[in-house]
């Protein structure tokens, strides 16, 4: 989980999207690129397990030792961006695409780096790039559909999801993301088939349960739906769009005390995203506070922009 200081949080799936197998083989003898391997291996370890600070200096070390090692960069890439640190990560994740220019890995981390800097449209051409050079990768055919869905295109999205399905059909995000698809387009039945499936694959994955939510909400289940958000906030409590999702079901059935309780908590969680304030807004003018109900509006609307991580900002 990503908290930039000039944007909403967003996510990594670091362990989904890097794979040394998916770079150019090392120039050196043979045992000095199974030492640069091992490094390697044991940096992006500490990286996936939450020792961020100890893999991202060991892979700092391995860079400056091994320079030309392109896999160190584009792993070095990935700690700086859960750090925060985009303009570093988008200079690592380049050099690593330089220096590994047929791996599909690198461009999907430089996709990433692209995307933490508001730039979709860079983001989508390197991931285009890697398709090209690997068409069997799965991972960039979601992160594809991703970026396309945040450019409201969600026909293009769907056919992405429909591919990366066909190579990974046990993959669990493929099913999320189609749900997600599958409810913009009303088709809400096999939306929760789609996130049923996904759940059974990936159970600790709490974007499925978000989306099984509003899908029972727009059934009118409203106790299903309770329980699938308390599932979701309870895999990924620190994610403040699970918080505000479950306010907004709990203003749709007139809990407002509770509801603004939880954008509370939405909004220390992440206090850059405009989502809390937008649903507030909503509850105060039913509570006939219009004057709060307004400033709530346009707290949200000035933080609007920070959404372009993850969405076109000609749909902002």
């Amino acid at each position: 989980l990503l908290r930039p200081q000039d944007s909403v949080q967003w996510t990594l799936y670091l362990p989904d999207i890097f794979d040394i197998k998916g770079f150019a083989p090392c120039v050196g003898p043979e045992g000095e690129c199974r030492q640069q391997a091992d490094s390697l291996e044991k940096a992006y370890l500490q990286l996936t397990t939450g020792q961020v600070r100890e893999g991202h200096a060991a892979l700092l070390t391995l860079t400056g030792e091994n320079p030309q090692f392109g896999p160190a960069w584009s792993a070095l890439a990935l700690s700086q961006l859960v750090q925060s640190n985009k303009s570093e990560a988008l200079s690592s994740a380049q050099n690593g695409v330089k220096l590994s220019p047929d791996s599909a890995t690198a461009q999907v981390v430089l996709s990433y780096a692209q995307q933490a800097g508001f730039n979709l449209d860079a983001a989508l051409d390197a991931i285009s790039r890697a398709i090209r050079i690997d068409p069997q990768n799965a991972t960039a055919h979601l992160l594809k559909a991703r970026l396309l869905f945040g450019r409201d295109e969600p026909e293009k999205a769907m056919r992405a999801v429909e591919t990366a399905r066909a190579i990974e059909p046990q993959n669990g995000e493929v099913y999320s993301l189609q749900g997600y698809l599958l409810l913009a387009r009303n088709r809400t039945g096999e939306a929760i088939d789609a996130f049923n499936r996904a759940i059974k694959l990936t159970p600790s994955n709490g974007e499925p349960h978000l989306g099984l939510a509003l899908a029972f909400m727009r059934q009118g289940r409203v106790e299903d739906a309770l329980e699938s958000i308390t599932a979701a906030v309870l895999l990924e409590p620190q994610r403040s769009i699970f918080q505000s999702y479950w306010a907004k079901m709990l203003y749709q059935i007139k809990r407002f005390d509770h509801a603004q309780d939880l954008l509370d908590s939405a909004q220390e969680l992440d206090p850059r995203d405009p989502t809390p304030f937008l649903y507030r807004a909503y509850i105060l003018y039913d509570l006939n506070r219009e004057i709060e109900a307004l400033e709530s509006l346009n707290t949200a609307s000035r933080l609007n922009d920070n959404r372009a991580v993850y969405r076109s900002r000609y749909l902002l």
